[in-house]
């Protein structure tokens, strides 16, 4: 979805996953400090409140323009069956 919005831009991505977890580990971590302090049923409304905000950002992302492909509608056994995807050893077990 994220390469979808992006579009032509797709070096930007790198960035975005950085920020992305950047935010994780400091929400976590913020999380983890306020739990020191309060009440462990806060961690219920800390994350319903993350859940809203996820949603209310959802809502308001414009829909990605995707692409159709003239392969998208292949089965998936036609794609099994293809010699490219054959590894060129046998897996080891």
């Amino acid at each position: 979805m994220t390469l979808s919005h992006l579009g032509e831009h797709t070096n930007k991505y790198g960035r975005i996953r950085l920020w992305g977890s950047v935010g994780f580990i400091a929400s976590v971590i913020g999380l983890g400090y306020l739990l020191d302090f309060m009440p462990i049923h806060i961690l219920l409304w800390a994350v319903l409140g993350i859940l809203v905000g996820l949603a209310a950002i959802t809502w308001r992302m414009p829909e990605a323009v995707v692409l159709h492909h003239e392969t998208d509608h292949v089965p998936v056994w036609h794609v099994v069956r293809n010699r490219k995807c054959w590894r060129s050893s046998p897996p080891v077990f």
